[in-house]
């Protein structure tokens, strides 16, 4: 695995490696788990010298992997309280604000007519119904708690899919380009969508970023999404289904 994540494998092995962990989640929850493991080793100086060379050239070279460095290293220690940044309670505080705001804006204090009795309001037009918003959480390979299960959803029609796509331990927000692939029958990939370029948004835990695919791509299947940088390399895949929804 760490040979993998340092790009010491040849094309087949590399393959081979990704091949595995798009059909076990397990195997790829154990790469995650050395990646940490070879970026504290990096950190404590730990790191032979076979390995210091090629971990500098590509973790330290690269910016969203040099943000996976400088965030473990800023992680504090295990067992210390972390605070929430202060930005993200006012954050949620606007946001409800903002969800509020409608109802606030429909409320009217009962106005006297010249009789003494309440006025009628005017009736306003209803609003054009919007299309249904569905926001599916997805993590990759690591579970962001015990009891998370597998990603898998119906969509009914008419409905947008919204994919949260987490990114554990990256705290500086980020450039991401989401692409989405079918998973045929034999295991390989077929790209179906490229989104554009998404900004990720901080989370106490890490970092999300919220990208919509093309509703015209999405049907009963086995999908990844993938997020790439602005140079093309890969920096997270996530893994979900998409169930048959009612006839």
């Amino acid at each position: 695995m760490r040979a993998y994540l340092l790009g010491m494998l040849n094309d087949e092995e590399r393959v081979a490696v990704e091949a595995r962990y798009f059909a076990d989640s397990g195997f790829l929850r154990k790469i995650d788990a050395c990646e940490d493991a070879l970026i504290r080793d990096y950190l404590l100086d730990r790191l032979p010298a076979a390995e210091r060379g090629p971990f500098e050239s590509r973790y330290l070279a690269h910016p969203v992997l040099l943000r996976k460095v400088e965030a473990l290293r800023a992680r504090p220690p295990r067992g210390t309280m972390r605070w929430r940044p202060v930005f993200a309670c006012l954050a949620a505080a606007i946001g409800v604000v903002l969800a509020l705001s409608p109802q606030w804006k429909r409320i009217r204090h009962p106005q006297s007519g010249p009789s003494g009795t309440p006025a009628t309001p005017l009736a306003a037009l209803p609003p054009a119904p919007a299309p249904q918003l569905l926001t599916i959480p997805v993590s990759p390979g690591v579970r962001m708690a015990a009891d998370e299960k597998e990603v898998e959803f119906a969509v009914a029609p008419g409905t947008r899919v919204r994919l949260a796509l987490k990114l554990p331990g990256l705290r500086v927000p980020a450039a991401c380009v989401p692409k989405l692939f079918a998973v045929e029958s034999d295991g390989r990939r077929r790209l179906l969508w490229t989104g554009a370029a998404v900004a990720s948004s901080p989370r106490d835990w890490g970092a999300q970023a919220d990208v919509e695919p093309d509703p015209a791509v999405l049907s009963p299947g086995d999908f990844v999404a993938e997020l790439d940088t602005d140079q093309g390399q890969v920096l997270q895949r996530f893994q979900f289904r998409i169930l048959p929804g009612p006839k």
